[in-house]
């Protein structure tokens, strides 16, 4: 068994090059902690998968995500372009490349689900499988302004970031609605999610009913505020 990394090493090492590489944590506490090298145990997620799934199988989708941060990070760093527009036609719907981006995604949301709370959804682990599923996680693209504040306050030059793992629930349906994370390198930031359906929704229910319940202690708790213009870009503002 082999851990999938939470931050692509590969992009890492674009991001650094030989630069040593600080973890920092964004709590009050702000603690950094030297890392050794890019494959320290700390940029892995604890649940493993196969060595087979973790490369031969899942490789299309590993090399997708690079190619596309590279032309997001170029298409971003132009003075005329904003906002979340992925305009690379490898990457438009109906593209060849897309099918195995949202595969990444997919796999990063399943490791993020089996590292917090055990839980595999067997939509998710499907569709990073087998890409003929007509399902798959939605994202997009924006600048990170976590980025900029964070190079202006310490004084470096390269970035990345784990955007952890988070959700929105529905007071309405009592439910989670939708799993999210992002990642950054650089100050290009990808947001993607998932939607539960019914069948998943209940079943974290019935079936994990002390992470739904933590989950919703968490949503409906009035001190944790999602990031207003992450609620806006999901359209859930």
């Amino acid at each position: 068994m082999t851990g999938e990394h939470r931050i692509k090493r590969s992009l890492m090492k674009s991001e650094f090059g030989s630069e040593p590489v600080v973890l920092a944590s964004f709590d009050p506490e702000r603690r950094y902690r030297p890392l050794q090298s890019l494959r320290s145990k700390l940029l892995h997620f604890e649940s493993g998968l196969c060595a087979r799934c973790n490369n031969e199988r899942t490789q299309p989708a590993d090399r997708a995500f690079d190619d596309f941060f590279e032309a997001q990070k170029e298409r971003l760093s132009r003075p005329d372009e904003h906002g979340i527009a992925v305009n690379e036609d490898l990457f438009k719907a109906e593209g060849p490349g897309v099918i195995p981006l949202a595969q990444y995604f997919a796999k990063l949301i399943s490791c993020h689900l089996a590292d917090q709370c055990q839980i595999r959804w067997r939509r998710l682990a499907d569709f990073v499988l087998n890409p003929d599923i007509a399902f798959f996680p939605a994202f997009v693209v924006t600048n990170d302004p976590a980025a900029s504040e964070y190079r202006e306050s310490v004084g470096v030059r390269s970035y990345a970031s784990n955007g952890g793992f988070g959700m929105v629930w529905s007071t309405d349906a009592d439910s989670v609605v939708f799993l999210r994370s992002s990642r950054t390198f650089g100050e290009t930031r990808v947001i993607f999610w998932f939607r539960p359906n019914e069948e998943e929704q209940a079943a974290l229910k019935l079936e994990h009913p002390t992470i739904w319940r933590e989950w919703r202690e968490i949503a409906l708790n009035p001190a944790v505020e999602p990031a207003a213009d992450d609620l806006a870009r999901l359209g859930l503002e």
